[in-house]
Parts: structure tokens; sequence; C-alpha cells
């Protein structure tokens, strides 16, 4: 993923990005925020409504 991505999805809110070093080398940390996981649970729950209306497995 690209830092203009993360950058976005960190503006958006939907994630927290840490940078920091480990012995001299640079460590980029990324977690879902709660609104990122909540966002991401409304993708898939939408998804399988979608797949089950149209006869889909899911």
């Amino acid at each position: 993923m690209s830092g203009e991505q993360l950058r976005k999805l960190e503006e958006a809110g939907l994630v927290s990005v840490d940078k920091h070093f480990e012995v001299k080398k640079p460590v980029t940390t990324v977690n879902l925020t709660e609104e990122g996981i909540e966002t991401i649970e409304e993708y898939w729950d939408e998804r399988k409504r979608v797949a089950t209306a149209s006869g889909g497995a899911g």
C-alpha cells in the first residue's frame, strides 16, 4: 500500500498510522480505528445482503 493511500485512509479516520525507527530501520504500523472496523463490517454486510438477494452463496 502506498503512502498516499495510507494518508487518505488516515485522513478519513479509518486507520491510525505510527511511523518510528527500530534499530535504525523505519517501521510503519497501521491499525484500524473503530470507525474503520465499523466501515468494513458495513461493507461485508452489504455484500452478503446483495449476494443473498441475487441468489448467490454469500
